[in-house]
């Protein structure tokens, strides 16, 4: 390539190092620069985590464990604190989940950008889905092990100027595209989750007037998710990552306050130390926007001001920030004792079939709290998604649908059995007061249960002054009764 002088000679040696096409060691093609902001505030440790929208471009399995639609846009500037310097990048992913356990499709781009010198693209097609066990014997089960396929285009394009134009470089063309995938598998035992994401493997070559490769990568990745003191949900996870040339660690931190609205995050790698938070609003019933903030520090030129801001804007389609989780609880009233014997009966004694319904009253009763008691494990452990109302509104998430759907099949597993539904809530100042928004969130639950064909005198629903906090967080309390 001929010379430039001036600033343009920094500038571009800058742009094609990043972009890697120049001086081998720096940075190589098609190098993961962390996209979404999330990921990139946990410091790049995110393979075993993958758990939105994002994760296809992370570790292609992961989508698997979205539940509803998700759609993210990622912005950010490399490097801002450095003059001269202008270099974008842009990513846009969308996750789909199929009906059942038949997985989840999904889309990608991303995009960088040195000013109008070059940019890559990438394009890509996801599907992953549970692996193991292949089929599910109960609904109850949780797959353990997750598995996921990208399918990339890559695109690489110069834009010539009067330094270049001519160079025997670009002789065959200023753009080069070719193919490739990427794999993952993402496993669970108890509270760690593992994940191992292979990319680039078929290395395509994307050189000009040479054999250029994209190198394979190959990530793994350990997270353990827990309640610690305060934090709600917070993630610890570690990544190793081998790439040709280099290999290193990545460690990230994640927690969620305020009912999981508010995140933040932190994390490290050998190439920045990173900062950000989260923030989740339920815009409707049906659909919860969100926004991610990130801000990295280069290790080797943090003393010169030039980090990089990430932000993200994200979509989520029937999942509204939740007010306050669902716990469950069983309550067994003592049973009417039998009307006294009349003075013509024969014997004071009850009928013999008395004491043996008594005895099966009991042990339904103690089968139904076991059932609710295994429920409530589910979604403590993030299984089954906990019931969710709009904010300040007695309407309760499309996502929580599914878990009222799990209350109505023990209503017909145990038809003996009635029901008293309390509803909480610590929101204040709205509408409706507390105790009339309790009261309209427990007949809204009862009201879905008439519609799913439970009777309606098996019900019973009462709102409360309690707040929803002095209930153990609770927004609605099961209590089942003879």
């Amino acid at each position: 390539m001929r010379r430039t002088s001036g600033p343009l000679t920094k500038f571009v040696a800058l742009a094609l190092a990043f972009a890697g096409t120049a001086q081998p060691g720096l940075r190589a093609a098609f190098k993961d620069d962390g996209w979404g902001a999330r990921p990139s505030a946990m410091g790049g440790a995110y393979t075993a985590v993958a758990d939105d929208a994002d994760g296809i471009l992370w570790n292609p399995a992961g989508s698997a464990q979205l539940k509803s639609d998700e759609a993210g846009f990622m912005h950010a500037e490399p490097f801002t604190g450095l003059a001269s310097v202008q270099l974008g990048l842009n990513s846009f992913s969308y996750a789909h989940p199929l009906a059942g356990q038949q997985g989840t499709i999904g889309a990608a781009w991303t995009n960088l950008t040195a000013a109008k010198i070059y940019r890559e693209d990438a394009l890509l097609l996801s599907y992953a889905r549970p692996l193991y066990p292949f089929t599910l014997q109960g609904e109850d089960e949780r797959p353990y092990l997750y598995g996921g396929l990208d399918v990339k285009y890559l695109r690489n394009a110069f834009t010539l100027d009067p330094y270049t134009q001519g160079d025997p470089v670009f002789s065959g063309g200023t753009h080069k595209q070719a193919a490739t995938v990427d794999l993952g598998l993402l496993g669970f035992w108890d509270r760690f989750s593992f994940g191992l994401a292979g990319k680039n493997v078929t290395q395509p070559n994307m050189g000009f007037a040479a054999t250029d490769r994209v190198p394979a990568e190959l990530n793994l990745g350990t997270a353990y998710r827990q309640n610690i003191l305060f934090f709600e949900d917070a993630t610890i996870s570690l990544d190793y990552s081998v790439r040709k040339g280099g290999s290193g660690l990545r460690l990230g931190w994640e927690n969620w306050f305020f009912n999981r609205r508010a995140a933040f995050r932190a994390g490290w790698n050998n190439q920045a130390m990173s900062f950000g938070f989260g923030y989740r609003m339920a815009a409707s019933s049906a659909l919860d926007l969100g926004v991610d903030y990130t801000y990295q520090v280069p290790i080797k030129l943090a003393d010169q001001g030039s980090g990089s801001h990430r932000i993200s804007m994200v979509v989520r389609f029937g999942r509204p920030a939740a007010e306050q989780q669902q716990v469950f609880s069983v309550e067994a009233e003592e049973p009417a004792l039998p009307p006294p014997p009349s003075a013509s009966a024969p014997s004071a004694l009850p009928p013999p079939a008395a004491e043996p319904k008594a005895a099966a009253h009991g042990d339904v009763l103690a089968q139904a709290q076991a059932d609710i008691e295994a429920l409530e494990r589910m979604i403590q452990e993030h299984r089954l998604e906990p019931i969710r109302f709009v904010s300040g509104t007695p309407h309760v998430a499309t996502d929580s649908l599914s878990t009222l759907d799990r209350v109505v099949r023990l209503f017909r597993k145990y038809p003996g059995l009635k029901m008293r539904i309390e509803g909480y809530t610590d929101v204040e100042g709205q509408s409706l007061g507390r105790k009339q928004l309790s009261a309209e969130r427990a007949r809204t639950v009862a009201g879905y249960f008439v519609a799913r064909g439970i009777e309606a005198e098996r019900l019973k629903t009462k709102g409360s002054d309690a707040g929803a906090s002095a209930k153990g967080g609770r927004s609605i309390s099961f209590a089942f009764f003879q």
